[in-house]
């Protein structure tokens, strides 16, 4: 089956495996296993001028906190595809395809949700939690932003 632009919805941003699905086919690379890109818990997240003049990530605050999970990752962005952020461990934590936007990080989770992905991968779930934790704040106001920015384009969208 071919994923065509016209079938995903741009409303929200695809997280995680959305972004690496999109990355996939629309002819990007994503690297299985990377160790390099194997982190759990909290990352700063740098905006790149398209990220910060963005109508979804824009208004994020300067370098907005974002909750990793994961052991894949895109590594080269599809043709047409621009780089909105990106962090230490991870190059290409957000991207625009068009009406497309996906992220890598998880926006919406929570530190105790965060703690027991990290137990499945044998990392130290309370150190997660706590990470998470003490940088509720930031990550509050990065989920709030995206939900709000999320509903703003459907209704200008719909």
């Amino acid at each position: 089956m071919r994923i065509t632009a016209l079938q995903l919805d741009p409303i929200s941003p695809l997280q995680s495996f959305g972004h690496q699905i999109i990355a996939d086919c629309f002819g990007g690379d994503v690297s299985v296993g990377l160790a390099s890109q194997n982190k759990k818990g909290t990352v700063r997240l740098s905006l790149t001028e398209a990220g910060r003049t963005d109508p979804l990530l824009g208004p994020l605050i300067l370098e907005p906190v974002v909750v990793e999970s994961h052991h894949d990752a895109v590594v080269s962005l599809p043709p047409g595809a621009q780089l909105l952020g990106s962090s230490a461990h991870c190059p290409i934590q957000a991207m625009r395809l068009g009406p497309i936007v996906s992220v890598q990080f998880y926006p919406e989770c929570a530190p105790d949700v965060a703690g027991q992905w990290a137990a499945r991968s044998n990392y130290d779930a309370t150190t997660v939690a706590q990470d998470l934790s003490r940088h509720v704040d930031r990550l509050t106001h990065t989920g709030d932003t995206l939900a709000t920015g999320s509903v703003h384009a459907a209704q200008v969208w719909r």
